[in-house]
């Protein structure tokens, strides 16, 4: 069986919409609810019109050996401790066993997906967005989430990612070394080992 990125984008697409539909029931979501794919980048990421009521959910199916159950569930803790901060963050919706993180698997996918539920919130993408009332809300917004952070204590297990100088330019950053990558050249590689060395200098110093 082939991997999923060995296959068309298109092929991809229809084999996690398929993954996404058998994980519905699982937050008490008709399995026949329409979907539609908003993003695929890290996640597929889907809106959710409720075959019933017709409200709009959001499900993300997680990137396969990415994120794990219990860095979901942080990353939805915190988002909740957001929202009582003011930042205006979606809700997570419990799985009918009450967890908010539910492993689903289909045979259209090589192994299982970990999938969350969020709800639905209206507005417009940043990148289409413009003028000085859009830049004014996201300094409001920034500001907002550095003083929730700096208040707030996270609770017993959360674990994330540091997107610190080690994740993003140590030994063994969270993405990859550049260096390990075919396409560069090495007169390119030494560039980059400039420049990393460079941005670790300046933050050091700063």
């Amino acid at each position: 069986m082939l991997e999923l990125h060995e296959l068309s984008l298109e092929k991809q697409i229809e084999c996690l919409t398929e993954l996404a539909s058998a994980a519905l029931p699982c937050f008490a979501i008709p399995e026949r609810s329409r979907l539609t794919l908003l993003n695929f980048r890290e996640n597929a990421v889907f809106r959710v019109d409720h075959a019933e009521s017709g409200t709009p959910y959001v499900i993300r199916v997680h990137r396969d050996g990415y994120q794990t159950r219990d860095s979901i569930r942080s990353e939805l803790a915190w988002m909740r401790a957001l929202r009582d901060a003011g930042v205006h963050t979606p809700a997570s919706l419990a799985g009918v066993d009450g967890d908010t993180v539910q492993t689903v698997s289909v045979d259209a996918v090589p192994g299982p997906r970990h999938c969350d539920v969020l709800s639905w919130v209206e507005g417009a993408h940043l990148g289409t967005a413009s003028g000085e009332e859009t830049y004014r809300l996201l300094g409001e917004t920034n500001a907002r989430i550095h003083r929730q952070v700096k208040r707030w204590t996270s609770p017993p297990g959360f674990t994330r990612q540091a997107w610190d100088e080690d994740g993003m330019l140590g030994l063994d950053p969270l993405w990859g070394r550049f260096a390990d990558l075919e396409a560069l050249s090495a007169e390119r590689r030494t560039l980059m080992r400039r420049a990393s060395d460079l941005v670790l200098e300046r933050v050091r110093r700063f």
